[in-house]
C-alpha cells in the first residue's frame, strides 16, 4: 500500500511544477504585457505586447498598433511578419528599435512575475502584467 501512494505522489508533483514554471500559453497568453526594458534601457514611450490563444499577436509599439503570428510552441518564440499602422509620433526611433528586436526574440520567459522575451543576439525585452 505504501508503494501505491509513492507512485501517486510523484505524477502530482510534475503536474505542479509544470503549472508554477509559467512558461506555457498559461503563464502567457491572455494577459496584456507592458514594456518595462528594452535591452536593458527603460523604454521612452509606452509599448506592449498581447499573446491570444490562437496564435495572433498584437499590442502597442511607441507610435503604431502593431500585429502578427506566433508560430511556435512556447516557450520556443517564432514571431511572423509584424505589420503595423503607419502614424507618425516623435518616437519613431525607438518604434524601429522596439520592431528590431521583436523580430529577433526567440524565446519566452516568466522571471518573478515578469514576462522576458530573448534572442540569440542578446536582445531581451522585459515586460509586466498590466492592471
Amino acid at each position: 500500500m505504501r508503494v501505491l501512494r509513492m507512485s501517486l505522489m510523484f505524477p502530482l508533483a510534475a503536474c505542479l511544477a509544470s503549472v508554477s514554471d509559467a512558461t506555457g500559453p498559461e503563464g502567457v497568453v491572455g494577459i496584456d504585457w507592458q514594456l518595462v526594458s528594452l535591452n536593458g534601457q527603460a523604454p521612452k514611450a509606452p509599448a506592449s505586447i498581447y499573446f491570444e490563444a490562437d496564435g495572433r499577436v498584437h499590442g502597442q509599439a511607441p507610435c503604431n498598433r502593431f500585429f502578427g503570428m506566433q508560430s511556435a510552441a512556447l516557450p520556443t518564440l517564432s514571431l511572423g511578419p509584424i505589420g503595423s499602422t503607419k502614424r507618425a509620433c516623435p518616437y519613431l526611433d525607438e518604434e524601429a528599435d522596439y520592431f528590431a528586436a521583436l523580430n529577433t526574440v526567440t524565446h519566452v520567459a516568466r522571471d518573478s512575475g515578469d514576462l522576458v522575451l530573448s534572442g540569440p543576439d542578446g536582445a531581451r525585452l522585459v515586460y509586466q502584467a498590466r492592471d
